[in-house]
């Protein structure tokens, strides 16, 4: 049942992404660079922090319209997420493996190759932030 109900919680957010980029529809994003597939180079900053406090990789996959993100912070950390890109944003839902919970990453895509954002998990006040540069 409990697993039952984080799925639940996953779809309602993801859902909610969804909707709330129908917001831009008339908006042109043809200017917009295209998103990079392959692994990032991951710098993060905890809840509430501006220092670089975790390192890690991303991988970002096409998956149909949509995009699987997979984290791997240290050894022990790693969250699975599916995103949706939306001219140069890039909005994730994401479950951590570990810790058995889930959050929302929402990234801005610049000329450069890179994606700066920020996360949160469902049951937090505060924001970390992330930087993500291309490698491969």
């Amino acid at each position: 049942m409990k697993q039952l109900q984080k799925r639940f919680v996953s779809i309602v957010m993801f859902l909610s992404l969804w909707m709330s980029c129908s917001l831009f529809a008339d908006i042109n994003f043809d200017m917009a660079p295209e998103l990079r597939l392959g692994r990032y180079r991951l710098e993060g900053s905890a809840l509430g922090s501006n220092i670089v406090s975790y390192t890690g990789e991303v991988d970002i996959a096409q998956h149909g319209e949509n995009f699987l993100v997979k984290w791997w912070i240290g050894n022990t950390q790693s969250q699975t997420g599916i995103g949706i890109l939306l001219g140069r944003t890039l909005s994730v839902s994401f479950y951590d493996d570990m810790k058995a919970t889930y959050g929302v990453a929402v990234f801005y895509l610049s000329d450069y190759g890179y994606l700066k954002g920020y996360w949160t998990f469902h049951n937090r006040l505060m924001q970390g932030k992330e930087e993500l540069t291309f490698l491969w």
